[in-house]
């Protein structure tokens, strides 16, 4: 897929989504682009997993080589667990079976209390005083606000992951 491709193929979700969530369409767009590639890479093709989302670690797993898929689970709507590196050789990503399954875990994601917060200070259309400057700005669009919370609250290690989501916007 082009990033063009990707984007008419699933727009329409992304507005689906933002109606029923509140979660802007132009992130949820962003975030798919750069975390799968534009839909190409392994982990979207083969997993169906559009965010990166991970299998969550359970309690006292070992980091020591040993690591196992049970020491792993993942969220109602995945169907199981894969291995790939991102930050460490162990971490496992959440496989659904199917690409709308992702996007939709992505909404439930991005409406916990890690994410949540969001969803009220930065409404689709507004303009925000964010704490950190963002291409050394401090008043910036609602999606820009949205990129530099996602960055804060640790949904991406990247040190520009907020830059690359509202270049990939703008």
């Amino acid at each position: 897929f082009t990033a063009e491709e990707y984007i008419s193929e699933w727009k329409e979700v992304a507005v689906k989504k933002m109606k029923e969530h509140g979660i802007p369409a132009s992130i949820t767009l962003a975030q798919g682009l750069l975390e799968s590639g534009n839909g190409n890479s392994e982990l979207a093709r083969e997993g169906n997993n559009h965010f990166g989302i991970k299998c969550r670690a359970n309690p006292g797993f070992r980091r020591d080589g040993r690591i196992s898929d049970e020491d792993f689970n993942a969220h109602s709507l995945a169907i199981d667990c894969m291995q790939m590196t991102d930050d460490y050789t162990w971490d496992r990503f959440e496989v659904y079976a199917s690409p709308a399954n992702s996007f939709r875990r992505h909404s439930l994601l991005l409406k916990d209390r890690r994410y949540g917060w969001m969803l009220h200070r930065y409404e689709v259309g507004g303009v925000y005083t964010i704490p950190k400057k963002l291409y050394g700005e401090t008043e910036v669009p609602y999606y820009a606000a949205w990129a530099l919370g996602l960055k804060t609250s640790g949904y991406a290690t990247a040190r520009s992951y907020a830059e690359k989501l509202t270049l990939i916007i703008e």
